[in-house]
């Protein structure tokens, strides 16, 4: 069976992004992006259980922070900003919070949108 490049498959999605150090010039502007970070607006109405999430195997290898040592729930960043200092993150028991940029402890959890009836019909 021949192999499927699934990469043709992503929709690319218009993002609203914001700019706390002004240097596009203004607050907000849009990018059309294929992989992106949610955003807070994007998870903001997903309760704590659903906003979780696990490290990878290769994140906890690397020193992903793990909310504690009997789970592998991580925190992770998002790609909201509260202002130039403070970004917004998702904590390993799935609160929402900000934190100074430059703290390295987060991981990205990349998402993307797939158009799952072409990759079904494609096999």
């Amino acid at each position: 069976m021949a192999t499927v490049d699934l990469t043709r498959f992503i929709i690319p999605v218009e993002l609203d992004n914001t700019d706390e150090n002004q240097k596009m010039g203004n607050r907000s502007f849009k990018t059309k992006d294929y992989v992106f970070l949610d955003s807070d607006d994007d998870i903001k109405d997903l309760n704590s259980k659903e906003r979780q999430t696990t490290a990878t195997d290769y994140a906890v290898m690397n020193g992903a922070l793990l909310r504690n040592k009997d789970t592998s729930f991580t925190w992770y960043w998002l790609r909201s900003a509260y202002s130039e200092y403070y970004v917004s993150h998702v904590s390993g028991d799935g609160d929402r919070y900000s934190n100074y940029a430059y703290e390295a402890a987060g991981c990205a959890r990349p998402a993307l949108h797939l158009n799952l009836s072409s990759i079904i019909s494609a096999r």
